[in-house]
């Protein structure tokens, strides 16, 4: 689709539907000589409470010399105050028309309009009337507006309303607008917006600045209707209309429209618009309606030209751009248009599962063949088929290496995926904020990958990755310990490595001779590395005491077996009388006390997590033995 325009619903919420020049007014307000009537008539949107308006001489700031006013002044305001209630019964009620009451206001006397709306997102549309002829219409937006106009003194051009439309030759010159002051008037239609670059709707259906040409209809032949002309400057919609009376917009019949014209156009603004007609009533008068996408504003020349090529049923295909999960309806769609030949044609589709409709346009589709019978308004008959496809499931071909070593950085995963939409786009993240986009990326270290692969259409595949060593190496010293001064423990490293301990020795063991250290607290570091060059490091805290302070020629020599243990321990041996047995571990935390009377006991450890303990036997206070012993 060429020259696509994001969508944009302005949403103008007036609900007014009549006559423009027949409107009649019952005038509540005698007005003086030099002063007219002028009713306002306004429509509210869901929170109509959030907002405040008033009219006032141009020369004053809001709030003085105030001639009418409406809504929520007391939470609202001039200043927007943001104290509104929605359940205080302040201001208007929600999606409802309020018709003020007309008030006198002198010819010739500038005038301001100022909205204000608390929560910056619009909120009120008005209609002014003078003397009951239409002056206008104001559509609030954001925080507020602010609009002057002078009574009398009309801005609008004079092609502003259907019935003095500027008159079109056929094959003639371009006739020229400006829309930049015209305005909307109350009812007045639109073809709807939903799409770019079709026949029969606009991009988006709101109205803002609206000016009208007209062409009488020839005996017979195809017409296009263009602003694809040099000199129009702004992004265009189109419209053309067949109405009995000119007058009242509820006699009005779309006939053809267009917003960004087919194929692009060379010249002028490149979001121009452009459409067929054909089969005319002749001698008929048809309304050209011109507006600006997103309320643009400027110069714009329509013509309307003799169309000579043949009419052939054309269409616009999207396939569903993501594979069905089980159960998940399609998205496809196809939107019908005629080459030569205006938007009010018939059709008459049939599909896969007994799919039927009368739409022009069909979505919602499910994959298959959708064939359609297409009468125009001129009796011709085409028919034509096309076909909706769905993608095949992304899925994925891997190749992946592990990691040499833990530490290593040299693990690749290569991926290849197949099915969805090419091209693909890839996201990686994984262990310490790694992220990659690359299909195979091969600096990864061990840990869990998660691998985000998105098509062109948007389709996601997560595939998550989990990297482990090769070669892992194997290193445990085991908990941090404590030793009394007279005792000692051989640490060891795993088998078969290349060692280095902290002092610089290079042995499998380093012997721990608590009474060559002193009280105090040490840490034994052992580096290790494998015939794959892969390393490895682990240490452990021995913590030297003087175990209370004891001398060992005052203790007595007690028997602790098994040692390791895995489950229970027998202490035999133990001093005659009263005395306390207690269990530390390595960080000096007492964990079991008991008093004995007995000579032996057997102590249950299976409860305790692995690691060094000191058992300390104490009589009236006084240690009297300890012993070391591993749980394993």
């Amino acid at each position: 689709m060429t020259n696509m325009k994001h969508l944009y619903n302005w949403g103008l919420a007036l609900s007014l539907s009549f006559f423009l020049t027949a409107i009649s007014f019952t005038t509540s307000a005698q007005c003086d000589l030099g002063e007219a009537e002028l009713a306002i008539t306004i429509q509210t949107d869901a929170w109509g409470y959030e907002t405040y308006w008033e009219l006032r001489p141009a020369d004053s700031e809001c709030g003085v010399d105030v001639i009418t006013f409406g809504s929520n002044l007391d939470q609202v305001g001039c200043d927007g105050g943001g104290e509104q209630d929605a359940t205080g019964g302040n201001g208007y009620d929600n999606n409802i028309t309020v018709e003020v009451d007309p008030v006198c206001v002198a010819l010739g006397e500038p005038l301001t309009l100022q909205f204000v709306d608390d929560y910056g997102d619009g909120g009120l549309s008005f209609v002014l009337f003078l003397d009951g002829v239409f002056i206008g219409n104001y559509t609030g937006q954001g925080n507020g507006n602010s609009w002057t106009f002078t009574p009398g003194e009309s801005e609008l051009p004079i092609y502003d309303m259907p019935c003095n439309a500027s008159p079109m030759e056929i094959d003639g010159e371009a006739v020229m607008m400006n829309n930049e002051t015209a305005s909307v008037f109350p009812g007045e239609v639109t073809p709807g917006g939903g799409s770019c670059a079709l026949y029969g709707i606009w991009c988006e259906g709101g109205l803002s600045n609206t000016v009208w040409a007209s062409f009488v209809a020839p005996e017979d032949g195809a017409l296009f209707l263009s602003t694809c002309v040099e000199g129009t400057n702004f992004d265009t919609q189109l419209a053309v209309w067949s109405a009995t009376d000119c007058n009242d917009f509820n006699t009005f019949e779309i006939v053809s429209s267009n917003d960004d014209i087919i194929g692009g156009c060379g010249i002028a603004n490149g979001f121009a618009s452009g459409c067929y007609v054909s089969c005319l009533n002749p001698g008929e008068t048809y309304y050209v309606q011109i507006d600006g996408w997103n309320a643009a504003t400027g110069d714009v020349f329509v013509e309307a030209t003799t169309y000579e090529g043949e009419s052939s049923l054309e269409a616009f295909v999207n396939n569903i751009p993501c594979a069905l999960d089980k159960g998940e309806e399609g998205n496809g769609f196809i939107n019908l248009y005629v080459t030569g030949t205006g938007a009010d044609f018939e059709a008459e589709w049939t599909g896969p599962n007994g799919f039927t409709s009368d739409e022009t346009g069909v979505a919602d589709l499910s994959p298959g063949d959708y064939s359609v019978v297409v009468t125009d308004n001129c009796g011709n008959v085409y028919e034509d088929s096309w076909t909706i496809f769905s993608p095949q499931p992304i899925s994925i071909g891997v190749d992946l290496l592990q990691p040499t070593c833990p530490l290593s950085t040299d693990g690749v995963v290569v991926v290849e995926p197949s099915g969805g939409t090419e091209p693909f786009e890839f996201d990686w993240s994984g262990p310490g904020d790694y992220t990659n986009n690359i299909a195979g990326p091969d600096d990864l270290t061990e840990g869990a990958y998660v691998l985000t692969i998105t098509d062109d259409n948007g389709c996601e595949y997560v595939q998550n990755f989990n990297l482990v060593a090769d070669n892992v190496v194997d290193i445990d010293l085991g908990d941090d310990m404590l030793l009394c001064l007279d005792e000692s423990v051989l640490l060891n490293g795993p088998i078969g490595y290349t060692y280095e301990w902290q002092d610089g020795s290079a042995n499998q063991f380093f012997q721990v001779e608590a009474g060559d250290l002193g009280v105090g607290e040490y840490t034994f570091i052992l580096s290790v590395e494998n015939e794959e060059g892969c390393n490895a490091a682990e240490a452990v805290i021995i913590t030297v005491d003087d175990c209370l302070g004891v001398n060992d020629q005052d203790l007595v020599d007690i028997a602790v077996y098994p040692n390791p243990a895995a489950d229970c321990v027998n202490i035999n041996e133990l001093p005659q009388g009263e005395k306390t047995l207690e269990l530390f571990n390595a960080n000096g935390k007492r964990v079991h006390m008991e008093q004995l009377i007995d000579q032996q006991t057997r102590l249950n450890v299976a409860k305790y997590a692995r690691g060094n303990y000191l058992i300390r036997i104490s009589s009236a206070g006084t240690p009297i033995a300890h012993k070391m012993i591993t749980l394993n």
